[in-house]
């Protein structure tokens, strides 16, 4: 057996990789999965599962340690509207989170880990799982990328850049060189649909990583969702920084876009 690991599960597809591809490499996994919804697969994969609130964190330890996990990878979706809510309703959240000096995404996230490894329980970098997801500079989709929409990339990426590395949100919307909307807490998906909402057809969606991303504890990615929101916001562009995100169900996610006239540009600043 290559070792015990422990997933501690959002959404979307980032989990289910990780679990399938650790088991291929003989791992013991013991699965907590966070979001109510999760598939009831993940169970049957898992060696072990457990299904918690966000805001339960003894009894994930209590879990982890009664299967002899001292790693874990954090992996998939948290609604940070979600984590806000739950902080409110744990006394231990409540005083984890007393001292920060702000309650941006990532800083409450380095907090958990923080107390995780407090734990003696070590948060490690799921890359090992997913290189094969990642992707190389280039237009994933069919056709040349015209002259103008490059221009807007190469306009709108700076300003991504400056809004991702101030923890304000890794996903930027352009149209004719203005910025039409910055992610906030609704996340991707939502913010590509109040572009479109706001800009209408034909807006530039730019995702990419902070400067000094810690990937153990917030890695972002694209996938079929993230064209299917660019279909709702009347089509567009959607670019992302190559070989620092993965790019779930990639098939699905060009075919899609090749029938929607969507371009897909993975970028290397």
């Amino acid at each position: 057996m290559a070792g015990r690991l422990g997933i501690i599960a959002g959404s979307g597809d980032f989990p289910i990789h990780v679990l399938k591809e650790a088991k291929k490499q003989d791992y013991f996994c013991a699965l907590i999965a966070i979001d109510e919804d999760y598939p009831v697969e993940w169970s049957g994969i898992a060696d072990v599962a457990f299904h918690v609130e966000l805001s339960k964190i003894t009894e994930m330890i209590a879990f982890l340690r009664t299967h002899r996990i001292d790693q874990v990878i954090m992996a998939g979706k948290i609604d940070p509207r979600r984590g806000l809510e739950e902080i409110r309703q744990s006394p231990l959240l409540m005083k984890l989170t007393a001292g920060l000096r702000d309650r941006r995404p990532a800083g409450l996230i380095a907090m958990a880990v923080e107390y995780f490894e407090k734990q003696g329980i070590k948060v490690i970098d799921p890359s090992f799982f997913i290189s094969e997801l990642m992707c190389g500079p280039g237009v994933l989709t069919g056709g040349e990328v015209p002259a103008e929409i490059r221009d807007e990339i190469e306009f709108g990426w700076p300003i991504a850049r400056a809004a991702a590395d101030l923890d304000i949100g890794q996903t930027l919307i352009v149209k004719d060189k203005k910025v039409v909307a910055v992610e906030g807490l609704e996340g991707t998906d939502e913010t590509i649909r109040r572009g479109g909402r706001l800009a209408g057809s034909g807006i530039v969606a730019i995702k990419l990583c902070r400067s000094r991303q810690d990937t153990r504890i917030d890695l972002p990615a694209v996938g079929a969702d993230t064209v299917k929101s660019l279909i709702d916001a009347g089509g567009g562009t959607l670019c992302f920084e190559s070989r620092k995100m993965p790019f779930f169900q990639r098939e699905e996610a060009l075919r899609l876009a090749d029938a929607h006239g969507i371009v897909i540009v993975s970028h290397e600043a």
